[in-house]
């Protein structure tokens, strides 16, 4: 399942948290826009206070291409955006990865190929302590959503390419770096819960839906409040993976 999120209604999760305030980091999650002319904010992580300062993952329709991109706002309005260059398409599904690697180099995955990485430094000039999806995590929310969200993951590494391609190819967050796994939320409910064990589950915010959800593999959702089980996996590439699913 996966949340719909209405822009003209304002529509979002949010915390006042952030799980991830330092650099690297990586955002990834699936979206189905219902339109693509406006830009739309995926997943945020930024300073409640003002109205920039902000990390953030995007569906970007404003130009020619209809594109993912990974943008930095500081005290500079215009901000600093990486746009993949490959259109996405509306209500079809699609997978965004975004990488902070550091205040000078930043990368964006569609459908978990073909990176595009800029090396401008552009940094926050505040500490993240808000997380939002949907919306941009400021003072002043943005850029709101138009279409559907979900399988939501925030990881305090970089991710590498074998990992950003599993995650698109329909493993489950969860299983990806499950150490270095800050924030996991799927959006198979309007509770829009953290299923990692830093549970910052987050506030539904003028009532996004719950709609049929994206291609990701069924064996490792919870049915309901059903308890489960986390154990690890044989190890794949370098990294151990997360098997979640397994009920009591």
């Amino acid at each position: 399942m996966s949340l719909r999120f209405v822009n003209g209604s304002s529509m979002s999760c949010t915390k006042d948290v952030a799980p991830v305030t330092t650099l690297p980091l990586t955002m990834a999650c699936w979206f189905r826009p219902d339109a693509i002319n406006s830009r739309y904010t995926l997943m945020s992580l930024g300073d409640l206070d003002t109205a920039s300062n902000v990390w953030i993952l995007r569906a970007d329709g404003t130009g020619g291409n209809k594109e993912v991109g990974v943008a930095i706002i500081n005290s500079d309005p215009a901000g600093e955006q990486t746009l993949h260059g490959t259109s996405y398409v509306g209500n079809v599904w699609s997978h965004a990865c975004g990488l902070f690697i550091s205040d000078s180099s930043r990368t964006i995955y569609f459908n978990g190929i073909d990176p595009v990485s800029t090396t401008n430094t552009f940094a926050l000039n505040a500490t993240p302590d808000r997380i939002a999806i949907g919306v941009i995590a400021s003072s002043s929310p943005t850029n709101f959503m138009d279409g559907v969200i979900a399988e939501c993951g925030l990881w305090d590494v970089e991710l590498d390419p074998q990992e950003i391609l599993a995650l698109a190819n329909g493993i489950n967050p969860s299983r990806i770096r499950p150490l270095s796994l800050k924030g996991y939320w799927p959006l198979w409910d309007t509770t829009c819960r953290d299923l990692t064990n830093q549970q910052n589950t987050l506030t539904p915010n003028n009532t996004p839906t719950r709609v049929t959800g994206p291609p990701v593999e069924l064996f490792t959702r919870l049915h309901g409040d059903t308890p489960f089980l986390e154990f690890l996996a044989p190890a794949v590439g370098a990294h151990n993976m997360m098997l979640l699913g397994v009920g009591r």
